[in-house]
C-alpha cells in the first residue's frame, strides 16, 4: 500500500510539538548553577529535533519516488520497476556526491545515505536523480528554504556530537541571527533571542512546520500539491 504524506506530515507536526513544550519546560526551570545537567538535557532536545526531522525528510522522498498518495489525493508511481529503500538510496547518494549510478546499485546501509535534513542535499536530489519522480517540481519547491533554521540545527546538532574547537566556532557564528550572551557549549545557542524575541530552538521548529503544513495556504502550496 502506498504511504499517504498526511500521515507523515501530521507525524511530523505530532513530534515537532512535544518537542517545544519539552523545551519550553526546561527553559523555565533552567539554572545556571545545574550548567551540566542542562547540557545534558539540551543536547538530547537538540538531537531528537534534529532525528524527526532527517526522518521526515527521507520518508517524503522515499514514499515519492517508490510510489505513494499525496495530500491532495493524487498516487504517485514507482519510478522505476522493483524500486525500494535500498534503490532509492543508492540513487540520492549517488546524486549528492554527483556519481553515475549502476544500472543495479542499492545502499543498504543507513550510515552510508545522504543528510536528508539537508535542504541543499535534498535539492541535489531532486535535480539529479533519474528517472525523476511525477512530484519533483513540488518538492523543490518545498524544501527551497529561504530560512536558515534547518542548516543552523544541523550546526547545532553537529557540534552536540562532535565538540571540538572547530564546530563550537561554526555554532558561535550563528549568532549574527540571534541575541544574548557568549556561547561556551553548543546548547547555549538554543536559549538565545531571535530579534522577534522568540527562543532560537522555537524558531527553529516554527519554520520548519510552516513549510509543510502549519496553516492552510502553506499546506495547500506545499505537500498539499504533492
Amino acid at each position: 500500500m502506498a504511504d499517504d504524506l498526511s500521515a507523515v506530515e501530521a507525524k511530523l507536526l505530532r513530534r515537532l510539538e512535544l518537542i517545544d513544550r519539552e523545551f519550553s519546560r526546561i527553559a523555565v526551570e533552567y539554572r545556571k548553577n545545574k550548567r551540566f545537567r542542562n547540557w545534558i538535557q539540551l543536547e538530547g532536545l537538540i538531537s531528537s529535533t534534529w532525528q524527526i526531522w532527517n526522518e521526515f525528510c527521507r520518508q517524503v522522498i522515499m514514499s515519492s519516488y517508490i510510489g505513494c498518495a499525496t495530500k491532495s489525493g493524487r498516487v504517485t508511481l514507482p519510478i522505476e520497476p522493483g524500486v525500494d529503500e535500498a534503490r532509492v538510496s543508492y540513487l540520492a547518494t549517488c546524486a549528492v556526491r554527483r556519481r553515475i549510478p549502476d544500472a543495479n546499485g542499492r545502499t543498504h546501509l543507513r550510515r552510508k545515505e545522504p543528510t536528508w535534513g539537508s535542504p541543499h542535499s535534498c535539492i541535489e536530489i531532486f535535480s539529479n536523480v533519474s528517472p525523476r519522480c511525477s512530484n519533483v517540481l513540488d518538492l523543490t519547491q518545498a524544501f527551497q528554504f529561504q530560512d536558515p533554521s534547518p542548516e543552523h540545527l544541523r550546526i547545532t546538532r553537529n557540534c552536540c556530537a562532535h565538540f571540538n574547537s572547530q564546530t563550537i566556532a561554526g555554532v558561535r557564528g550563528l549568532m549574527g541571527s540571534y541575541i544574548g550572551g557568549p556561547i561556551f557549549h553548543p546548547t547555549d545557542i538554543v536559549l538565545r533571542r531571535t530579534r522577534g524575541g522568540e527562543y532560537a530552538l522555537h524558531s527553529w521548529t516554527d519554520n520548519l512546520m510552516p513549510e509543510f503544513g502549519k496553516g492552510e495556504d502553506l499546506v495547500d502550496h506545499h505537500l498539499g500539491q504533492l
